[in-house]
């Protein structure tokens, strides 16, 4: 009996030794590794690894190997194999011309095609950066339909009016991580580096269930660009002068306008195992706004060695320091259009510090492993002695796997875990901590290789720790306030779903619906600051807000020529419960506070209409797009009326209607581009800045139509390397402003030179 069990031990031992394998390499046309492609036998797969390597055991016969990769051609080949045979096989995909088929990651924080995601979703490339000289990334994002920036603050589709620097419903993420401030949900947008900025792209509705709380509005995530086979050096340097305004008297400056200058510079290049971008800018700029101004330096490095084929460690750092001029309102809108009005300008002395480590393992199954880490430190000095300090610390670990073997599907999981720490003065001088804890799941699946299904949930733990009681910086005596709830927490379920539909070739049909969840800011809850005559007071009360969006849409894809593109139309509808609005009250004194003014909705329509490719041999890209909302208050009670401008229901600092427009048209060596901007009038903004802020209301009322802005841009390729460029911003002088008591700049004109080696 020993020796039977011995001799079948053996037979299975050496079957399984004598086991057929194809093992290779997955490469693009450059040569590029492509990690996370899939290589299948019938329901049998495997993923490549870090370097693009996978192997595939297989018995004796013939197989048909499939071989994907999301906006790549398909390969598929024929092999025969013997008993005990390894063959080794490569293959090199080509990129599909085809812009639905274009590779997303962040819509289910896995690479998903453009025509398939089931939400809507807009793609930025690096060109149009880099061609409309954008200074700030922001500027960029700006050209997407249906986000406005309002005071550097992000909202899509109207989910947010005016809330500067107190919180936030659009999550930012740079490579995957949030890029808010920790302690007030705003941006510094100055820290993201537009030299090495590769792709951006725009999730529209909630997106709470797979990135929590502040992505109750969208996501915009911002990627940058690693280094390819070749090193590259890319310097870029501009000149900005800004024209007189239509209305002269409105200039403070008798001949020479505000000028601002700059130089970038990004380097790319491989080390062995080691994939590394660094990055700087300096910036000295003058605004038409006589208080505002910048003058800082940023260096960046991002960082990535692969340790194995399946481990590698990265690390991304970024640093910036400076000094900026901000201004708020206006002296009035006429000679002192562009003059602060008194007490409403303020000089930050900040620097700012980013550390990012992350690690990628690919285990023997084809399961992906990713740790992403930050610490986000922040130390500002304001006008006022007003000091600040932010200490911001994340981890966030990633499981994902496509399961071919069960039919296909593809999920991703994981846990998610932060802690701030603010100190500052405007929060009556007092220590706050805040921890945010969560785990989340999302599962795709595609059926009849037509249908794709999404559902994602997520559970999310705030919890709050703040002081009993709060110096009011308003009264000298030290003067304080009591906290009746010096620690909150609470946890939510959120949850989403999303079908995607190929109806024709060409022609995807999708639904989704996510709840949304947010949870205050801590400058929300416990700022004191003053703004000229308005204070801005705290309210340690305020509730979170949950609401939920559903959208339907239909993306057709069309090919004219050597010309492609895609028509996107989407009708959306938005709910929020307890929504926080940055309300301006007039009991006890004239101060602003952010409070949970109710339940709101917001319904709307978007027409998108992207492209790009060659007609008559011109090359021509083009992004444009419509969208209207109709937001208003469930109850419009008389306390919102009487705050409000408007006497009837709408929502503040909102327009109805918004068109975008960008085309660019490149021709042998010459590069033209133009764009235009158009808003319809916000209707409505806080009553009391119509009474309180010389002009408002004239202004209001002599630009009741909105405005509408072009843009234009020129530029000549004298080399393979270098080119010159310049750009007109505000090509026809309009005078408008985005926000009430601030106009904007008038005509400028940009000269731009880039060198490539």
């Amino acid at each position: 009996m020993r020796c039977f069990i011995l001799a079948f031990m053996s037979l299975l031992c050496a079957n399984l030794y004598s086991q057929s394998s194809v093992s290779g390499i997955v490469s693009d046309e450059s040569g590029e590794p492509l990690s996370f492609a899939t290589v299948a036998v019938g329901t049998m797969g495997a993923s490549t690894d870090l370097e693009g390597k996978y192997t595939l055991d297989l018995a004796a016969g013939e197989h048909e190997l499939t071989v994907s990769y999301v906006g790549y051609e398909t390969a598929m080949q024929t092999i025969t194999l013997s008993e005990n045979q390894q063959l080794e096989l490569n293959f090199t995909l080509s990129l599909l011309d085809n812009m639905l088929q274009e590779a997303t990651v962040t819509s289910s924080r896995f690479e998903k095609p453009l025509g398939e995601v089931t939400v809507s979703m807009d793609v930025l490339k690096s060109e149009l950066v880099n061609n409309t000289n954008t200074i700030r990334v922001d500027e960029a994002i700006d050209k997407v339909p249906g986000v406005n920036i309002l005071d550097g603050q992000a909202n899509i589709r109207g989910g947010a009016g005016f809330a500067r620097g107190s919180g936030s419903r659009v999550l930012m993420l740079v490579d995957g991580l949030p890029a808010l401030k920790a302690d007030a949900g705003s941006v510094n947008w100055d820290d993201i580096p537009v030299e090495s900025v590769e792709r951006i792209e725009v999730v529209k509705g909630a997106s709470s269930a797979l990135y929590g709380s502040s992505a109750l509005n969208g996501i915009i995530n911002i990627q940058t660009a690693y280094a390819t086979d070749q090193p590259e050096t890319h310097i870029s340097g501009f000149n900005r002068f800004f024209l007189k305004p239509r209305k002269a008297e409105q200039a403070h400056w008798e001949n020479a306008g505000p000028v601002q200058t700059g130089m970038s510079i990004s380097h790319a290049q491989k080390f062995n195992q080691t994939n590394a971008v660094f990055s700087g800018r300096v910036l000295y700029a003058d605004d038409p706004q006589a208080a505002v101004f910048n003058r800082s330096a940023r260096l960046g490095a991002k960082l990535k060695h692969d340790i194995t084929n399946q481990l590698s460690i990265g690390l991304n750092t970024g640093f910036n320091i400076g000094k900026i001029g901000e201004q708020f309102f206006w002296q009035n809108e006429k000679e002192g259009a562009y003059l602060p009005f008194a007490g409403s300008d303020s000089e930050i002395d900040f620097m700012r510090l980013t550390i990012d480590p992350s690690i990628t393992y690919f285990d023997t199954k084809g399961n992906r492993h990713q740790f992403l880490s930050r610490y986000y430190f922040i130390n500002n000095d304001q006008t006022g002695n007003r000091r600040s300090r932010s200490d911001f610390i994340l981890g966030d670990y990633q499981f994902s796997r496509s399961f071919e073997e069960f039919g296909g599907f593809d999920l991703v999981a994981g846990a998610t875990g932060n802690y701030t720490k603010t100190n500052t003065e405007t929060f009556g001088n007092a220590e706050y901590g805040q921890y945010n804890m969560a785990a989340f799941a999302q599962l795709d699946k595609r059926l009849f290789n037509k249908l794709t299904i999404s559902g994602g949930a997520r559970y999310e733990l705030n919890t709050l720790i703040s002081p009993d009681s709060i110096i009011d910086p308003n009264f000298a005596d030290g003067t304080k306030m009591l906290n009746a709830s010096p620690r909150k927490q609470e946890a939510k379920p959120v949850f989403r779903v999303g079908l995607n539909y190929e109806l024709l070739k060409g022609t995807y049909m999708r639904a989704s619906w996510g709840q949304g969840y947010r949870y205050p800011s801590i400058a929300e809850q416990f700022v004191f600051t003053n703004v000229s005559i308005i204070s801005v007071r705290p309210n340690p009360l305020l509730e979170s807000e949950t609401g939920w969006s559903g959208e339907l849409g239909i993306k057709q894809g069309f090919k004219i020529s050597e010309w492609q593109g895609y028509i996107d139309i989407a009708g959306f509808w938005t709910e929020y419960s307890n929504m926080i609005e940055f309300t301006f009250n007039a009991d006890n004194g004239l101060y602003y506070q952010s409070q949970n003014v109710g339940d709101t909705e917001i319904q709307g329509l978007e027409l998108t209409v992207v492209g790009q490719g060659s007609i008559a041999g011109v090359d021509l890209r083009v992004l444009s797009g419509y969208t209207y909302i109709n937001p208003s208050y469930k109850e419009f009670t008389d306390r919102i009326n009487d705050l409000s401008s408007a006497d009837f229901n709408v929502l503040k600092y909102r327009s109805r209607h918004t068109f975008k427009f960008d085309g660019e048209a490149t021709y042998q060596k010459m590069r033209l581009g133009v764009s235009a901007n158009y808003a319809s009038q916000i209707e409505a903004i806080d009553s009391a800045i119509e009474f309180l802020i010389p002009g408002v209301a004239d202004f209001r009322r002599e630009h009741d139509a909105g405005y509408l802005v072009f843009n234009a841009r020129l530029a000549y390729e004298m080399s393979d390397q270098a080119s010159l460029a310049i750009i007109a911003k505000n090509l026809f002088n309009a005078e408008y402003t985005v926000r009430p008591a601030k106009l904007e700049a008038p005509l400028n004109l940009t000269l731009r030179a880039d060198y490539t080696f």
